[in-house]
């Protein structure tokens, strides 16, 4: 085993590779904060040109970024007239509570099953957190850890 081995192993699991996000993946964490956040509202049209140039990108990966937040639910792309913010009805909304609910209780169960002490005390300690950041009105920052 090389020194670098040897030290890699004694960091455990954070000496991995450091995970580099893509500009597709900042251009939709980005455009999807900005929806949950309102600065693009339900109906809004948006403007690729514009909304490119606010965010210092070109209109090849917006347009991806805007494809995948479309498969996403959260934009619908309409024939001649570009990406529109989608407006949820309360259907939509009760529909997707239903799923979330049913994969979010399956996964509970198959951690339950599975999981390590120290996972399990992992998982309580992100569950405090998000009461702390739902508490103190943090909506972003608890859906982004939720």
């Amino acid at each position: 085993m090389s020194i670098i081995e040897s030290r890699l192993d004694a960091v455990g699991e954070d000496a991995g590779p450091i995970a580099r996000r893509t500009l597709h993946d900042e251009i939709v964490t980005r455009v999807r904060d900005m929806i949950i956040e309102g600065h693009l509202a339900p109906g809004t049209r948006i403007h690729e040109g514009q909304l490119g140039q606010a965010l210092g990108v070109s209109r090849t990966p917006l347009r991806e970024a805007l494809k995948f937040l479309a498969s996403e639910g959260l934009i619908d792309l309409v024939l001649s007239r570009g990406a529109v913010v989608r407006r949820l009805t309360r259907k939509d909304v009760r529909d997707m509570l239903q799923v979330l609910s049913a994969l979010e209780a399956l996964a509970g169960r198959l951690a339950c099953a599975e999981a390590t002490d120290a996972e399990i005390a992992e998982v309580r300690r992100v569950h405090d957190e998000m009461i702390r950041l739902y508490e103190a009105g943090n909506r972003l920052d608890y859906f982004k850890l939720n």
